[in-house]
Formats: structure tokens, sequence, C-alpha cells
């Protein structure tokens, strides 16, 4: 039997902010069976007993920080303004992140770097094997699209990465950030602009999160690949921000002038706009991706993989993904519930092994990010053809740990920027 103690004030808010909140009351849980208790402390829960759920805290914690549903239905304008006709090779972020993997640069010498003569040319020879292998038609035969020549075309790319959520800037100095940092691990190909089905899960999974309004509108654009293509596209997003601003809180005041400024933007030629800044960069990294059979840009024609609508069906990415790629699995698919329990265990104390040897943080008590944990452990899964949602990996490393507490706790934190922390004791 448990008992719970709420303040009043908890009690008396609306109901749509219980579901979010708790305040800055001491909220102290009582459990009168051994097992899980909770520390007084705010907005932490600290899981330890195989009873580890406090099930409406913990369906509420669950919702507010699977990546799927965080990059579901936003109120702000979800797209990235900073790409041009420059920012086209999803494999420059790769080269970025390992450049800055667990290191710091400033701006200059991160693309003193990029532009030094025997990367460059390097980069150049990887870049043109890639490229010869997209599925693409352009107007004029060329041997190499999107490549780095340039201080602006660097500061391009430098701040799509910011943009992306990849590289974070802080007193004139770059890192990367969280994703950044899983993205630098995932690839053991010697050429980065050949992605591989992990580094394409998790890229692909960023741009939904951050580019959805844009992305989703150019593929379905597209695909109807109507004579003015351009309006459609411009009708299309003004429809998504004029909904968002009628659901929209009139709190959020900043979110509400964002998104009036959104809509009442006037381009000088929205045709050309479209054309070679929105839709361009995009259908080139679809074509990394290789979310795109074939492109022809003379006659304007696109062909994505049978299914896209499903991919671009954000709340089950994680496990829609898969399926989608099944092609390009080497082997067979497995769905995660199909697996025995054994090599589901021994599945995530692999990936928990990995994660805090690539991830873990430099404190007295070594830990990593929950989040960093699952999108790791995610991407990982995917390139090895295997089906599972972000839930199913959650629960199996919370009941992973109840078997081993004298080595892990799981620690859940209330907060848009992670569901908590694994800690090794």
């Amino acid at each position: 039997m448990q008992r719970i103690i709420v303040s009043s004030r908890f009690r008396a808010s609306s109901s749509a902010n219980r579901e979010r909140i708790f305040t800055s009351q001491l909220i102290q849980l009582r459990f009168e069976t051994i097992g899980l208790f909770c520390l007084q402390m705010e907005k932490t829960l600290i899981w330890q007993s195989s009873e580890y759920q406090l099930r409406t805290v913990n369906e509420r914690v669950s919702n507010l920080q699977t990546s799927d549903e965080k990059m579901h239905s936003r109120p702000e304008p979800e797209r990235i303004t900073s790409p041009n006709a420059k920012v086209r090779r999803l494999g420059y972020f790769v080269l970025f992140s390992k450049m800055l993997q667990k290191k710091r640069f400033s701006c200059v010498s991160l693309q003193n770097r990029i532009l030094e003569k025997t990367v460059q040319e390097e980069n150049r020879t990887l870049l043109e094997q890639a490229c010869k292998e997209l599925r693409v038609r352009r107007r004029t035969p060329v041997m190499i699209t999107g490549e780095i020549r340039s201080e602006d075309a660097f500061r391009r790319y430098l701040g799509t990465a910011i943009e992306m959520g990849l590289i974070q800037k802080t007193s004139g100095r770059l890192y990367n950030t969280k994703r950044g940092e899983v993205l630098s691990v995932l690839s053991r190909n010697n050429n980065p602009f050949k992605l591989s089905l992990a580094q394409s899960y998790l890229l692909l999974m960023i741009i939904l999160d951050k580019d959805y309004d844009y992305i989703s509108s150019v593929v379905r654009c597209s695909i109807r690949n109507g004579k003015d293509e351009y309006k459609d596209f411009f009708e299309r997003v003004t429809k998504i921000w004029r909904q968002k601003l009628e659901n929209l809180d009139f709190k959020s005041a900043k979110t509400y002038d964002t998104l009036r400024k959104a809509i009442s933007t006037e381009w000088k030629d929205k045709k050309t706009y479209y054309r070679d800044i929105i839709r361009a960069s995009r259908l080139e990294w679809l074509l990394d991706l290789k979310v795109i059979e074939y492109w022809s840009i003379k006659t304007n024609r696109v062909v994505f993989r049978e299914g896209i609508e499903n991919l671009l069906d954000r709340k089950n990415f994680s496990y829609t993904f898969v399926t989608y790629m099944q092609s390009l699995v080497k082997g067979s698919i497995v769905y995660w519930r199909e697996i025995p329990l054994q090599k589901r265990t021994e599945l995530v104390g692999e990936i928990l092994k990995q994660s805090f040897r690539l991830f873990e943080t430099v404190d007295a008590l070594p830990k990593i990010s929950a989040n960093q944990l699952l999108e790791y452990g995610l991407s990982v899964l995917a390139g090895s053809g295997h089906v599972c949602s972000i839930e199913e990996l959650d629960n199996a490393v919370k009941k992973f740990i109840m078997s081993n507490l004298d080595t892990y706790r799981y620690v859940t934190i209330i907060s848009e920027a992670d569901r908590g922390y694994i800690s090794k004791l």
C-alpha cells in the first residue's frame, strides 16, 4: 500500500498542469513495501525496486521525454532556416562531430582544419566517391555537389549543424552536444559521406525533429509534382502555422510572435527561393539518407521509397524506420518483442557498457544521459536491423537496472531537455 502526500497548491492546479509539472513544494512519496522511494528533491524520482513504476508519474515522464513524442506537434515553426544551396551533404556533420569529439575548438580553428589543403583533398576524394552513388540525374554532369570550398560554405554548414542541435557554441568555443557525441561514435566507415544505417537513423530523426514543417511539406509537394509546386509548399506550411497559432496558449508571447512573423514573411521570388534554397538542400539530404530512389532535376521528378508517409509519422519513427529501410538491412529484420528475454538482456547490458565507455561524464559519480543512451542504443539497433521503439528500449533498460542495483541507478527527471540520467556505482 502506498500513500502520496501532495501539497494543496498542487491539488488546486488544473488537470493539465497536474499532468506536466510538480510545484516547488516538496512532494513526499511514502511506501510501506520495501523498494521504491523518493528522496526529498524537486522533480526527481529514483527507482530502487522491481516495483519501480509509480504509473501515473512514469507515464507523464514518458510522454514528456520520448524522442518520438518530443518531436511531435510542437507549437513553434519547425524548420531549419540556415541551409541554402551550399548545405547539401550530411557527411560534413559527421566530419564536424568527429573533429569535435570530446574536444572544443574556436570557429576559426575548426574552419582551418576543414579547409586545410591535405584534409580538403582527402575529403574531396571521399565526397566524389559518395556522389557517384547518388541516384540523381542533374542538369549538367558534375562530379561533386555540396563541397566546402570556402569560408562562407563552412559557416553555412556550421550554422545548420548548430540549428540541428549537433554542435553548441559557448564563449566562442564549439563542442558537440549529446547528440553530436552520439553521431561521432556511430560510424565505422572510412568514408563519412557514405552514411551507415545507424547514422541515417539518427540524422533523419534529428531532421524530422527540427525541420518537420519544411521537410514533410517538401516531400508531399514533390510527390504531387504540380506545375506550381512552390505555391503548394507555401500554402501548406502557412496552413500548418496558422493552425498552430489558433491552438497556441497566448501566454507564449515569444512563440506567438515567431509564428506571426513566419506567416507574414514575403519572399521577393518565392519560386526561386523554394527551388534553390528550401527544396534542393532537403532533397539532397534525403538522397544521402537513401530515402529517394531516383531524382531527375531536369524533369523535376522525384521517386521516394515506398511507404514514405509512414516514415513521416514522427510519433512512431523509432519503430517504422527499420521496416522502411528493410532493403538496406544486412540479413532479416528482427522485432524487439520477438527476441528471447535472455538475448534482450544481453543486448541492453552491452548498450549500457558501451554508453558508459563512450559518454561517461567526468564527475565524482560516473553517469550518462538517459536520452543519450537511448538514442545511441536505438541507432545501433537500427543499424543491425532491430525494430525497437524507444519505449521498449527504455523499459528494457529500467528492468535491467532493477536486476543490477549494485551497479546502476536510473534517475528520472521531469524535464524537456532530458528524461534523466543513469549513474554507475
